[in-house]
């Protein structure tokens, strides 16, 4: 694998890990890679999933817990998850 094809995997969404293990590389030097090519490097966490945000958009369009679990494929207990601590963040 070259460092161009590094560079697209990466900017296409494959995390560093993965395409280390790819690599036969640490993570670390797919990191440096990426930054000494000017690729940007994402921050490390799990980013809000478009599920998610979906989850959002119905629940303020008054869904509630199950059918936006149904529509969107994540579980109930998600839902309820995220709703209770959007209600935290929001008073």
């Amino acid at each position: 694998m070259t460092v161009d094809d590094v560079c697209r995997a990466y900017l296409n969404g494959a995390t560093a890990e993965q395409i280390a293990a790819q690599c036969g590389a640490s993570s670390r030097t797919v990191l440096r890679a990426l930054r000494e090519h000017g690729v940007p490097v994402r921050r490390r966490g799990r980013p809000r999933s478009a599920a998610r945000e979906c989850a959002r958009a119905l629940i303020a369009d008054g869904y509630d817990a199950h059918r936006a679990a149904e529509a969107t494929g994540l579980a109930v207990d998600n839902v309820r998850s995220m709703i209770a601590y959007d209600a935290t963040r929001t008073t």
